[in-house]
């Protein structure tokens, strides 16, 4: 197996044979762009959260809360309930997650957006 193989094992190996392995290099657009979103996602969780919205995360950690507590008890339930703690915890936690993610600081600074190239059609396959 070459070596270019073992980095990359999605990519079959007869698109390899005889070409040069431009992967890396191909992927480094890409790579940087999910760290720059990932670092924006960061960063705005850190930042101050509005009034409102935190009254929503508070409710949404409650439902979650209190949607757990339904599914985790020891006694029996109607299936109606335990379905309807299940779907509290799911809306508590999305609640409380984009609630967490609202920003008053303004528009985000170095979230320029670069124009990702596709690799040449005729090159690799």
């Amino acid at each position: 197996m070459p070596f270019c193989a073992q980095l990359c094992p999605f990519v079959p190996l007869c698109a390899l044979q005889g070409k040069r392995h431009l992967y890396k290099q191909q992927l480094a657009p890409l790579f940087n762009h999910i760290k720059l979103i990932i670092m924006n996602i960061c960063s705005r969780a850190k930042a101050p959260t509005p009034r409102f919205f935190r009254i929503i995360r508070n409710i949404g950690l409650l439902l979650t809360a209190v949607g757990s507590a339904l599914v985790a008890t020891p006694v029996w339930l109607p299936v109606i309930v335990v379905k309807a703690a299940g779907y509290m915890i799911l809306g508590g936690s999305i609640a409380s997650a984009i609630s967490q993610l609202t920003t008053d600081a303004g528009p985000i600074e170095n979230t320029e957006v670069k124009k990702i190239s596709a690799p040449n059609s005729g090159d690799n396959f």
